[in-house]
């Protein structure tokens, strides 16, 4: 019985070891709780600076498919996604890691980035979880809250405030900035042409003083800095490598069965709009007669 008592206490013993062994080895150095904003900042920018595609095309009859059906072409889409919510989990957390290590520029953008998200699911949903969102993991809060559309645009527009006032003088590179390449300044204006975007949104509530839409876009434009000219745009810069490419990029519809809508195209003739002659290519039968490329007649469009 001594020896029984003996072999099960090394068994339990080793048992234990293992155990505590196998713990350590499944302890993953890489796995770590913290990080610098910088590597959550290129994500965020990559998926919020992409291209929409061709759906909003089709569906405000821009473009028409000739070789088969586009279900946008004919409104047959499926139910809206709250897909937002995930980005916003990564704005977040680069949220609290800029809180962190205290860097006014990272908790900017991470503002501007709530905004920007929340700005296109409250377009599209109107009333949404906002003021109580997000806050699973730190407030225990996993049933939030639906708040108003228009209490979400003020939430919006307030974080857009504050998010300028801690780019105002703010020379900080900003690393992992993959659209202004860590310009402070750029980042500055556009948040305030963001701004300018949210309140035109508004433009049928100048009556709410609670938007406050006049004073707050006059404010913003004549004393604050904005976007004046192409070289300010924010945009994602696509390169010719594997996993960079534009995404439309070898598309073959675009040389077979998509083209320009009739309808848009003689909106543009009408008005003579001078954007006709970016958005379209002439006619071939335009090429051939020698027509100026600013010529409206040599352009025409497919019917719907």
């Amino acid at each position: 019985m001594k020896k029984i008592g003996i072999l099960f206490s090394l068994t339990v013993l080793i048992v234990l070891t293992g155990c505590q062994d196998l713990t350590e080895l499944n302890d993953n150095p890489n796995n770590v709780s913290e990080t610098h904003p910088q590597l959550l900042l290129t994500n965020i920018a990559s998926n919020a600076f992409q291209v929409d595609g061709t759906g909003a095309l089709y569906a405000s009859r821009i473009l028409v498919q000739t070789d088969g059906e586009n279900n946008n072409q004919y409104y047959n889409w499926d139910r809206a996604s709250f897909d937002d919510y995930n980005m916003l989990g990564e704005v977040t957390k680069m949220m609290q890691e800029a809180e962190r290590i205290e860097s006014d520029e990272y908790i900017a953008l991470s503002k501007f980035f709530r905004a920007y998200y929340f700005y296109n699911l409250t377009l599209t949903f109107g009333d949404i979880p906002y003021s109580e969102a997000l806050k699973g993991e730190t407030g225990e809060q996993y049933l939030p809250k639906y708040d108003t559309q228009k209490e979400v645009f003020i939430g919006i527009l307030k974080e857009l405030s504050e998010a300028n006032d801690l780019l105002e003088g703010n020379t900080n590179i900003i690393a992992g900035d993959i659209i202004f390449g860590g310009n402070t300044t750029k980042w500055q204006k556009l948040v305030n042409s963001f701004r300018l975007k949210v309140l035109m949104t508004l433009s049928k509530k100048v009556g709410d003083a609670d938007l406050n839409v006049i004073s707050s876009f006059a404010n913003i434009y004549n004393n604050e800095p904005v976007m004046v000219s192409n070289e300010d745009n924010g945009q994602l810069v696509f390169l010719d490598e594997e996993g960079s490419r534009y995404t439309e990029f070898n598309s073959s519809g675009y040389g077979s069965g998509m083209y320009m809508s009739s309808t848009f195209i003689e909106r543009l003739q009408d008005r003579q709009d001078p954007r006709l002659f970016i958005y379209c290519g002439q006619t071939k039968n335009a090429k051939e007669a020698g027509l100026a490329i600013d010529d409206f007649m040599a352009y025409e469009g497919e019917i719907p």
